[in-house]
């Protein structure tokens, strides 16, 4: 997963912007919905980057970066309710235990940065 994914995933919603959404519907029974899943899949295809910018960050033992891109990730979830199960159909897993990739983890890992970035422990 990369950025140009999600640049082709703009590029759809940017062409179909160009057309007239009645027009759409017309021709498309399910517009609306596909609508949303590119939406989804664009915020999908994001959380993945972010998070592997944590990961770099964390192999890089840079706590204070991988901090603040476990926190986009934590707001990109917030924002279209990415959930665990997508997570595991996505082969994602916690860069830290490398088991299966959970909400949980995700908030567990940024607490303990905050901790230790703040100096808390």
């Amino acid at each position: 997963m990369n950025n140009s994914t999600i640049d082709n995933l703009y590029r759809v919603l940017s062409d179909l912007d160009g057309i007239e959404p009645a027009q759409c519907r017309e021709n498309m029974l399910d517009y609306d919905e596909f609508m949303n899943e590119i939406q989804h899949k664009i915020f999908i295809q994001t959380f993945i980057v972010q998070y592997r910018n944590a990961e770099k960050c964390y192999m890089k033992e840079n706590r204070y970066s991988e901090m603040k891109s476990l926190k986009n990730v934590i707001n990109l979830m917030d924002t279209d309710e990415i959930t665990d199960q997508e997570f595991k159909e996505k082969g994602l897993k916690d860069y830290v235990t490398r088991t299966v990739l959970t909400t949980d983890k995700i908030v567990a890992r940024l607490k303990e940065l905050e901790q230790r970035v703040m100096g808390l422990d």
